[in-house]
């Protein structure tokens, strides 16, 4: 009895005084007196009168209105977000989607057509053969130029010439090059071993500077082409030199010193140039007809990979939006059911909690007095206050 006295004064420091108006003890008591009191129909009591304090318009009609109009903004907002939604949801079903079918569609069509007739999107045919065939074709040449120099530089700085073993054929092919060189030291092995890959890289690049348009690259590849011709002349005049040498200490008369005259006549001097510097130059020649058809098969993988692309692409658009359209629905069939909740709260009435707890206690305590008027035992009144705190708890107000 005491506590809800307490909570009585306490609650009606802050409360309207459109409040006093409203007899809320007398309530409790005229509810009590319908039930005889009873204690157990204390809590349907309470709840029954929470609800009608709610929903009573006659003592909080401005709130209400209030309340209603605030509603009613901010379902008008929530709506323009929504025919906002639908619009884009609209547009994007009736202009972008088709849009976003049709190049898919072309996309599909474009790769099909592309594996019908690929001459249609690439130039050059594609063609296995000559791809395989100039690749064979370089990878002979470059063996046979790997032993030719081999044997060339071997015979023209390392190798100890006589006239009984030095013909034109061993000094372009000499079998023994590599064995040699490795009996006279690290040094000439390696000089060896490795001096062929220089011409064959000159080869390479003679032919695609070549290639180039502009005039810069016109002169630098014949200034190329002629520095690896003299490179190849020296080579060939020094062994064509040794040769003439090793006749003329086998000789019996004077031989006169071999000049540049002599080379230029003499057939192993010619030989050299042509299975060296032609070779390679023809080497070049072949390779980059290999790149080329390489890079034809690649056209046509790379046209492939293209178009398969744009398909990926157009399909992946295509879900982006069919994605963005059920974000949007999902988003209006939200915003809906949040008008379905604002709408709950037309007419309903806000009571802050000490408004709450002042009414209550003052029901409350109408029930009270009719038991105490009644002779109740004081255990009986203690259950109301019980289920009154119980009925706070349960409602959040405390």
């Amino acid at each position: 009895m005491s506590n809800i006295l307490s909570m009585q004064q306490d609650a009606s420091n802050n409360l309207n005084p459109e409040f006093y108006e409203n007899d809320f003890e007398t309530m409790g008591f005229i509810d009590a007196g319908k039930v005889g009191g009873s204690t157990s129909a204390f809590n349907i009591s309470l709840e029954r009168f929470y609800s009608r304090l709610l929903l009573n318009k006659d003592s909080k009609q401005y709130d209400i209105d209030v309340k209603n109009s605030e509603a009613e903004t901010r379902i008008k907002l929530i709506k323009e977000k929504i025919e906002t939604h639908k619009n884009e949801i609209d547009r994007l079903q009736n202009k972008e989607l088709p849009e976003a079918q049709l190049i898919l569609k072309k996309a599909n069509d474009d790769l099909s057509d592309f594996k019908v007739n690929p001459a249609k999107y690439v130039k050059v045919e594609k063609d296995n053969l000559l791809l395989w065939l100039y690749g064979i074709l370089s990878l002979f040449i470059a063996v046979f130029l790997y032993f030719f120099y081999s044997s060339v530089i071997y015979s023209a700085v390392f190798r100890d010439v006589s006239i009984s073993k030095f013909t034109i054929f061993d000094s372009i092919f000499y079998p023994k090059s590599i064995e040699e060189a490795y009996s006279k030291g690290l040094a000439a092995l390696m000089i060896v071993l490795f001096s062929p890959f220089i011409f064959l890289a000159l080869g390479l690049a003679i032919e695609h500077i070549k290639t180039k348009n502009s005039n810069k690259y016109r002169f630098t590849w014949i200034g190329v082409a002629i520095f690896t011709f003299i490179v190849d002349a020296l080579l060939a005049y020094h062994i064509s030199e040794r040769i003439y040498n090793a006749k003329a200490i086998n000789s019996f008369g004077n031989v006169k010193p071999f000049s540049i005259g002599d080379a230029i006549v003499d057939l192993n001097f010619w030989i050299i140039i042509a299975l060296g510097f032609c070779v390679y130059l023809l080497f070049g020649y072949i390779f980059s007809l290999y790149t080329e058809q390489r890079l034809n098969k690649n056209k046509f993988d790379e046209t492939e990979r293209m178009m398969k692309g744009k398909v990926a692409s157009a399909f992946q658009h295509i879900e982006n939006i069919k994605n963005n359209i059920r974000t949007l629905e999902q988003e209006v069939y939200s915003l809906n059911i949040s008008i379905t909740e604002i709408e709950k709260e037309y007419d309903k009435i806000f009571y802050s909690p000490n408004e709450l707890i002042k009414i209550i206690s003052d029901f409350a305590l109408g029930w009270v007095k009719y038991l105490q008027n009644a002779k109740t035992p004081e255990s009986e009144i203690q259950k109301i206050e019980i289920s009154l705190n119980n009925f706070y708890s349960e409602k959040g107000i405390k």
